[in-house]
């Protein structure tokens, strides 16, 4: 993953641990994914790495074994166009972004 933890999480969090983001944005993830891809369980250790590989894990096999699903997938998660890549890393950068940041908004707003 390119970039620093800042690059994808915010710096300031309102009420809301670097812990708690992590697994909001994973369980933002496993829902925006649900029903195109079952998400067992959540990784053992979660942080912006784990973010990213895990959810390039789930894309990868998207793209393998229902690629058709992908643009619904992209749809759900609410991506810019610009943002919709034929790159697999700097996809999985875009939709963890996206994740947290909708992850952030809600706290912030709510």
């Amino acid at each position: 993953m390119e970039g620093s933890e800042l690059d994808i999480f915010p710096e300031n969090l309102p009420g809301i641990s670097y812990k708690e983001l992590y697994e909001k944005t994973w369980d933002q993830i496993a829902k925006d994914f649900h029903p195109y891809i079952s998400l067992e369980k959540r990784p053992d250790t979660l942080g912006p790495q784990a973010l990213f590989d895990a959810t390039r894990d789930l894309l990868t096999k998207i793209m393998k074994d229902s690629p058709s699903d992908l643009q619904a997938i992209l749809y759900r998660i609410d991506l810019k166009e610009s943002q919709k890549s034929n790159h697999i890393e700097q996809l999985t950068y875009f939709i963890v972004r996206r994740e947290a940041q909708k992850v952030w908004l809600r706290k912030s707003f709510s």
